[in-house]
C-alpha cells in the first residue's frame, strides 16, 4: 500500500493570530492504482487519535482506499496532536496547596531553588497522607496544564476545517482525481469537522459521512479556565490530580482580545440554519440514542435543518441496531466499527457521487456567514487557494 507525506502552507489563524507551521498530511493510494474514476475521501480523526496510528494508517485508509477506489487523506489539523507537556506549579499555587491542606511548597524545590521533576509524584505523596484521594482544581489560582504541542491551542472545529480545505486545495492542484467524488468522513470530533467542511464549502464535497459528530462548539471545552476543567494529569495509588487546561479563550470579559463571542460560536455551529446553502452533498449520519457529550436531540435538529438544502440519510441507532459489529451499544461514538459504518453506505447504495465536477474552488465561490456582531467571509479561487476573513 502506498502512503506519502506531504507538506502544505496552512491558512492563518484569523481569531487569534497565533503562528502556524507547515501542515503535514498523508496520502494513501488504492493498491489498484489511481484511474480516472479515483476519488477523494478525506478522513477526520478524533480526539485521541491521529493520522500516523497504527490503526489511521495500516488498517482503515487502506480499507478505505481500496474498497472505494479513492486517494485517502489524513491531515494532522490544528490541536490533532495533543499530549500533555508541562504542568505549571507556581507561587501561587503553591500557597494554595499550603492554606488548604498544609502541604510545604520547600518540599517541590531543589536545594538551588529550582522545581524539582517529580512534582506530581511529591504532591500525591502528601494527599495520599492527608487521606485526600481526589484534587480537582480546588482553590484559585488553578494549577494550569500545558498540553498542546506547537503552541496550538483548542479552536474547536475552526482551524481543522481550515486545514483539511487547504489540503483539499492542494492535492487538487497536484493530484488527478474524480472531483464529482470527494468526501468528507469523521467520527466524534472528527465528525463534526466533517460536517463544517459541507457548511464552509457546499458545493465540493459529493458526500459527508459523520459518525456521532458534535453540532455546534462545546463551550466548556475552549474556555476551560472560566470552567475550571482539563485531563486528569495524574492518577496512581489511590490518587487522583487534574489540572485546568490552559487554554487562551475567555467568556469573562467580552473585551478582552480573547474572548469567546457570539460570533465565535455561531461560525462553529450546525444549528444556523441561514449559513446554510442548497448544493448536491448528500449527507449520511450515524447517532446513538444515548449520546450524552453529543446530544442526539441536537443532532435531530441539524438533519431538520439539512434536508430543507440537502439530501440526508439518518440513522438515529437504537437498541435494536446494536449488532456487536458495527455498533456496540448506543453511547457516544456507539463503539462502531469505522470500516463497517463506509460498509452500511456502500452497500446501501449510498450516493457517493454528484452530478457535476466543479468544486467551490473551481467556482471562485465566496460565502458570507453573518455571526452577529461579525460576519466570516469565506473566499475560494481557481489555483486552489482558500482565503477567510473576519468582517467587523
Amino acid at each position: 500500500m502506498l502512503s506519502n507525506t506531504f507538506y502544505v502552507r496552512p491558512h492563518p489563524d484569523v481569531e487569534l493570530g497565533y503562528r502556524r507551521s507547515l501542515l503535514e498530511y498523508q496520502l494513501t493510494f488504492p493498491e489498484a492504482g489511481v484511474n480516472e474514476e479515483t476519488g477523494l475521501i478525506l478522513f477526520i480523526t478524533p480526539f485521541g487519535d491521529t493520522p500516523s496510528s497504527e490503526y489511521q494508517a495500516n488498517k482503515l485508509r487502506p480499507y478505505l482506499a481500496n474498497k472505494s477506489n479513492c486517494i485517502v487523506a489524513g491531515v494532522h489539523y490544528w490541536g490533532v496532536d495533543n499530549e500533555i507537556k508541562s504542568v505549571k506549579f507556581d507561587n501561587a499555587y503553591f500557597a494554595t496547596l499550603s492554606s488548604l491542606y498544609g502541604i510545604p511548597w520547600t518540599d517541590f524545590l531543589n536545594n538551588d531553588g529550582s522545581l524539582q521533576d517529580d512534582c506530581l509524584d511529591i504532591l500525591a505523596f502528601h494527599l495520599k497522607q492527608r487521606g485526600i484521594q481526589y484534587l480537582f482544581g480546588h482553590g484559585s489560582p488553578y494549577m494550569l496544564l500545558s498540553y498542546h504541542l506547537k503552541g496550538e491551542y483548542q479552536s474547536f472545529g475552526f482551524l481543522p476545517a481550515l486545514d483539511y480545505l487547504s489540503v483539499l486545495g492542494d492535492i487538487l492542484k497536484k493530484h488527478t482525481i474524480n472531483r464529482r467524488r470527494i468526501i468528507a468522513y469523521g467520527s466524534s470530533y472528527g465528525g463534526y469537522i466533517a460536517l463544517l467542511l459541507g457548511k464552509f464549502a457546499p458545493h465540493t464535497f459529493s458526500a459527508i459521512i459523520d459518525n456521532s459528530g458534535f453540532s455546534r462548539a462545546s463551550v466548556v471545552d475552549i474556555c476551560t479556565k472560566d470552567y475550571k476543567l482539563g485531563p486528569l494529569v495524574y492518577r496512581h495509588e489511590g490518587v487522583t490530580i487534574q489540572a485546568i487546561a490552559d487554554e487562551p479563550w475567555t467568556l469573562s470579559d467580552e473585551l478582552d482580545p480573547y474572548y469567546f463571542s457570539d460570533s465565535c460560536r455561531a461560525i462553529r455551529s450546525l444549528l444556523e440554519e441561514s449559513h446554510r446553502i442548497a448544493s448536491d452533498t448528500t449527507y449520511y449520519i450515524f447517532h446513538g440514542d444515548e449520546d450524552k457529550v453529543c446530544p442526539t436531540s441536537e443532532k435531530e435538529q441539524v438533519v431538520n435543518i439539512l434536508e430543507k438544502y440537502n439530501q440526508v440519510n439518518f440513522k438515529k441507532v437504537t437498541a435494536d441496531d446494536i449488532d456487536g459489529r458495527v455498533f456496540k451499544d448506543l453511547s457516544h461514538g456507539m463503539k462502531a466499527s469505522l470500516r463497517g459504518i463506509f460498509d452500511l453506505v456502500q452497500e446501501a447504495g449510498g450516493k457517493l457521487q454528484k452530478g457535476e465536477d466543479l468544486t467551490d474552488f473551481d467556482r471562485s465561490s465566496v460565502y458570507t456567514f453573518d455571526c452577529g456582531n461579525k460576519s466570516y467571509r469565506f473566499s475560494y479561487s481557481d489555483d486552489y487557494q482558500i482565503r477567510v476573513e473576519i468582517l467587523n
